[in-house]
């Protein structure tokens, strides 16, 4: 049985969790992403930047309850990506979350908490993230597309350190007061222990390289004149060379009993 989150207020009025996503070109990771968090969250909103692949498609097959809209920006511009997500939060009540489709929400004990809340006054939950990344040694892997992502990407390094450019936030508010990117915010918010952001920044990187090295050609001018987005300004040496960097960093999360029973516990319920 899945457990959605939701939880009942002093009033016993069901607050609904709704998962806000755009993507561009994601057939390979939005079955993994669809697979894990239809069963979290209540309800989606998909952000569709013109995919030419079967993204739509797929979201439409495994999501069929979703709503998939497509955007109203043409590129991708730091700000206006925040504020047509921060638009979409505001038609919505409830719990809300906005990720990527490279981010999975790993939350095991997470709908116990929002429960907990009561429901009297808004609020807002931070997530840290876990970095997978693929050694050397696994480049190249066969990937099963019926088994979880997480559990077929065991390696990566955590953020012991609250690293801001890895987080995310959880919040009933009517936005979520981003600060540009979205992994701050003007809301006062606490974080929860046992939840993490689970990123798959350079894993598998056979598979992920491809649209690492797709997102710049959707940036904005505005963005590039900026210094914006720098990172996704990139050639296929130096991200070669990037994912290099990141592998020395990287070791098996198996040996993390924190991280890798929150995960077994997400899988047991049907996550992913």
């Amino acid at each position: 049985m899945t457990d959605p989150l939701v939880y009942w207020s002093r009033e016993d009025y069901v607050m609904t969790c709704t998962v806000i996503s755009h993507f561009f070109n994601e057939a390979f990771l939005l079955p993994f992403w669809l697979r894990h968090h239809r069963t979290i969250f209540d309800h989606g909103i998909l952000i569709d930047y013109a995919s030419t692949d079967a993204s739509v498609e797929i979201c439409r097959d495994m999501a069929p309850q979703w709503e998939v809209r497509p955007s109203r920006n043409c590129e991708f511009d730091a700000e206006n990506v925040d504020d047509e997500v921060k638009s979409i939060e505001r038609e919505v009540t409830g719990w809300k979350m906005a990720l990527t489709t490279t981010e999975f929400l790993v939350a095991p004990e997470l709908s116990a908490v929002v429960r907990s809340s009561g429901g009297a006054t808004a609020e807002c939950i931070g997530l840290d993230s876990v970095v997978l990344v693929d050694p050397r040694a696994a480049y190249g892997r066969p990937i099963d597309s019926n088994v979880s992502l997480v559990a077929q990407c065991p390696w990566g390094y955590i953020d012991r350190a609250h690293d801001m450019r890895r987080r995310r936030f959880l919040h009933s508010h009517p936005d979520g007061g981003y600060h540009l990117g979205r992994h701050d915010t003007h809301h006062p918010y606490r974080f929860e222990a046992e939840s993490f952001i689970v990123w798959f920044g350079w894993a598998p990187y056979y598979q992920v390289r491809a649209r690492k090295l797709q997102i710049q050609t959707r940036m904005s001018q505005r963005d590039r004149q900026l210094g914006l987005g720098f990172h996704h300004i990139v050639s296929e040496e130096q991200l070669d060379a990037r994912w290099e960097s990141q592998s020395k960093l990287s070791g098996d999360l198996r040996v993390d009993e924190h991280y890798w029973q929150a995960v077994a516990r997400c899988l047991a319920v049907g996550h992913g």
